[in-house]
């Protein structure tokens, strides 16, 4: 809405100056809207030649101030939307890059590519690299002889003016005119590509899969090379490449798309973003992990500057890389991300949403995988009560999870056990040594002479302190029992079901 309300202002004011003011104009407004924190009352610098050439009344623009900007802006919003925006929406409402990002793609201002400070911190850090240059002519008068007279001599001086708003006039390198149009569609394209997937339907793979790169050839003569519509095609293509199980043909037209979308919609567009994500999510799928881990980071860097930290789309890219990295057993690193999606997810869908509780689900195997037992068992504590109000107690998944909720504290507990058991038996060997009695050691099996037949059956087990070092299903089979038979062989095969299941 308050992109939209800048647009209009822009062009209602906008009429009333020269167009050799343009860059002035725009710029001063900008300082009013985004440099409340830095000075409330920005000067217009214009040069004196300009001066000259104008009026008093071309130069009205340069009366507004922040409060009158703000005030025009409010009242635009509640005209065009029926809004009121409230009290100190500039401060608590907006983000300054995003919205001088929407005012310039939707006016049509071309910025020079460098670092902006919007907040007095960031002004001052670097208002001195950003210093204005600009060249002055001098006449100085110059004595040669008595009998001639003093002579003025002109020269070109570079003169640098200390930057005291956030935008001057030579930030602006031009003005693009945005004309609203549609483009045509070809719809025979559209017939062959269902025609296509028809064939695919049917079982004809080869035949569906030439149609396919035919119609790659022929958006490219009816479209172009470079074109939003041959972008788009690529992108589909490379996901049916994906669904037919050619991954290496699907990630090098990905890639193409990627290009594409660089170049017809920008680097900073939705589209050129989802198109990175695509491409990862094929690059991964064809065992290629370090390109998708590239273009993972690409598409979140990208959506972090465009739109901000914490949007929704940067849930699922976190949620992506921890998962390459827990295929890698780098549980850390994968540890970290996750963390890290699942306190954007709490912020963005509430802590109890199922997608925070997937989230939490994957993290506690996570966890488990890495030794954390007590830590994982926490989180699938947490995980059984947002499946409980999510699906019910009665859900498959839910009765996994709190399975395994009471197989892991069924676990420490036995761990606990054993180490208090080794306490009291080092106790004991204590005070034997004092008084000169040898006890055996926790770790050593008592010397018994071997039997055999059913006497043997009939003979306590030892305690094994070394199953805490065997792997998770090792562990969960341990707690299960080993004297079960056929039952515990099915216990541990739901076991492994809820492990697939992340």
């Amino acid at each position: 809405m308050v992109a939209r309300a800048v647009k209009h202002l822009l062009r209602k004011l906008g009429k009333l100056v020269p167009v050799y003011l343009k860059n002035e104009f725009v710029s001063h407004f900008h300082n009013c809207l985004f440099g409340a924190g830095i000075n409330e009352n920005p000067d217009v610098q214009i040069e004196d030649v300009l001066k000259s050439f104008y009026s008093e009344e071309d130069f009205e623009f340069s009366k507004l101030n922040t409060a009158s900007v703000l005030e025009l802006i409010k009242s635009e919003v509640f005209v065009r939307y029926r809004y009121d925006l409230p009290n100190n929406w500039n401060s608590d409402l907006i983000r300054p890059l995003q919205l001088f990002r929407e005012i310039a793609l939707k006016f049509g201002i071309q910025w020079k590519a460098q670092d902006y400070g919007f907040t007095k911190e960031s002004f001052d850090a670097i208002k001195d690299k950003l210093s204005i240059q600009s060249q002055v002519v001098e006449t100085t008068k110059t004595k040669k002889n008595k009998k001639k007279h003093s002579k003025d001599q002109q020269q070109v001086v570079e003169v640098v003016t200390p930057r005291t708003t956030i935008f001057v006039a030579d930030d602006i390198v031009n003005f693009v005119p945005i004309v609203k149009d549609s483009t045509y569609k070809a719809l025979l394209l559209d017939e062959i590509f269902e025609t296509a997937r028809l064939q695919i339907y049917k079982g004809d793979t080869e035949i569906g899969v030439n149609l396919l790169t035919e119609l790659a050839s022929i958006y490219e003569q009816v479209y172009g090379g470079v074109h939003q519509q041959t972008t788009k095609f690529n992108s589909l293509l490379a996901q049916s490449y994906a669904d037919l199980g050619f991954k290496t043909e699907a990630c090098n037209v990905a890639r193409k798309a990627c290009i594409l979308s660089e170049r017809t919609n920008g680097f900073d567009s939705y589209e050129t973003i989802t198109n990175y994500i695509n491409a990862a999510f094929l690059e991964a799928a064809n065992g290629d992990f370090v390109n998708a881990f590239h273009l993972y980071k690409k598409a979140f860097d990208d959506w972090s500057f465009v739109f901000g930290e914490g949007h929704p789309s940067s849930v699922n890219t976190l949620s992506n890389l921890a998962e390459i990295l827990g295929e890698h057993k780098l549980f850390k690193q994968s540890e970290k991300f996750y963390l890290a999606a699942i306190e954007a997810s709490d912020k963005l869908n509430d802590d109890s949403s199922s997608i925070s509780t997937m989230l939490r689900y994957k993290y506690a195997f996570v966890l488990l995988q890495e030794g954390k037992y007590e830590e994982s068992l926490k989180v699938f504590k947490k995980v059984a009560e947002g499946l409980d109000k999510l699906v019910g107690p009665e859900d498959r998944l839910n009765k996994d999870v709190s399975a395994l909720v009471g197989n892991i504290g069924t676990y420490l507990a036995y761990n606990e056990h054993q180490a208090a058991e080794k306490r009291k038996v080092l106790a004991q060997q204590a005070a034997a040594h004092k008084g000169k009695f040898k006890v055996k050691s926790v770790t050593e099996a008592p010397s018994a002479p071997v039997k055999s037949g059913k006497k043997a059956k009939k003979q306590s087990a030892q305690p094994n302190p070394e199953i805490a070092t065997q792997s998770v299903d090792d562990i969960l089979n341990f707690i299960e029992g080993s004297s079960k038979g056929k039952k515990n062989g099915k216990k541990l095969k739901e076991i492994k079901k809820v492990n697939s299941y992340q």
